[in-house]
């Protein structure tokens, strides 16, 4: 039952260049392996650098040295497998950026620490969809339209796209018909204990930033109403933000290194199931999971000053 629902989510790739436009020669730095199973993923979201556009015109600092400390740290903890939450580069299209990337994320490489990407906004590009093919060329399993990746302790991980505006309606249509089958397959395998869902865009802030409400709708039903599902990870926000609906865990983790932003925590907040309320302004962070075979213990690693402090923790326990 495993191996079909393995062979079902990367049967079909998306229907965009996916060769490098220049340099066809290049050869990943990254690695990765589909029979890894790790235990201990570190996840990080938003490691873009701040574009010049939004210093000069929007007074949005660059946090270089913050971005360079968190991948530095993330390196020396060697974890099993890094999950990335998207938006590594300002402008997706341009070469020049994802070299940057690659040099920011030298010591990750050097370790030779598995990398599982997820598509952001950024990645894609300011206009159109060029970046996805750098994005492609470092990380190919970005190409699976979802992305079913086996963690430890019969875990499955399903990455998704959320840039639905940047996906044509066909596209968008198949992504949401194969994640409701996938999870169906999931909840019917006696060989899956638990399913943890990671896009870029998170389907539910309290941040005032737009996010298109097909996110919601394509992706939080349906994990709602599977049953092993148990942990929603997203980025695109800068900031960290934890909720619980239903009994399952949504998080927000976009505090890699780009300018922090404010989240609602007024009593008139969009969303009032959020269980992390320290602040409007939340540290620069990253996540470090670990699953367990009781179920999925989550540390979120805050940049306090010139120290990391646990900021926030949660258990999260398989179902019977």
């Amino acid at each position: 039952m495993l191996a079909g629902v393995l062979a079902f989510s990367c049967s079909t790739t998306r229907k965009f260049p996916m060769t490098l436009p220049s340099n066809s020669d290049f050869i990943s730095p990254y690695t990765w392996s589909d029979t890894l199973r790790a235990s201990r993923i570190l996840v990080v979201g938003d490691l873009q650098p701040t574009s010049w556009f939004e210093m000069t015109f929007m007074g949005r600092t660059q946090n270089d040295s913050i971005r360079e400390g968190i991948v530095q740290r993330m390196a020396d903890e060697d974890p099993d497998m890094l999950l990335m939450l998207g938006d590594y580069v300002a402008s997706g299209e341009r070469e020049e950026d994802w070299l940057a990337f690659d040099s920011l994320m030298g010591p990750v490489c050097t370790q030779k620490i598995p990398v599982m990407a997820v598509l952001g906004n950024h990645d894609y590009g300011m206009v159109g969809s060029d970046g996805v093919a750098h994005c492609n060329a470092r990380f190919p399993h970005v190409a699976a339209l979802p992305s079913l990746t086996m963690l430890a302790d019969s875990t499955a991980l399903l990455v998704v796209d959320s840039n639905i505006e940047s996906l044509p309606e066909e596209r968008q249509r198949t992504q949401q018909r194969r994640y409701r089958e996938i999870l169906r397959r999931l909840d019917r395998s006696p060989a899956i204990k638990g399913v943890v869902v990671a896009s870029h865009h998170p389907p539910i802030t309290n941040a005032a930033l737009a996010i298109d409400p097909r996110v919601h709708d394509t992706f939080v039903p349906p994990f709602l109403e599977a049953k092993k599902t148990m942990l929603f990870l997203s980025g695109h926000i800068h900031s960290y933000e934890r909720f619980e609906i239903e009994g399952k865990t949504f998080v927000v983790s976009g505090g890699g290194g780009g300018p922090r932003r404010e989240v609602d925590t007024s009593a008139t907040r969009p969303h009032t199931t959020d269980q992390y309320r320290s602040g409007a302004w939340r540290y620069h962070h990253y996540l470090d999971l670990q699953v367990r075979s009781e179920g999925i213990r989550g540390e979120t690693w805050m940049l306090v000053g010139e120290e990391y402090r646990l900021g926030d923790g949660f258990a999260l326990r398989f179902g019977k």
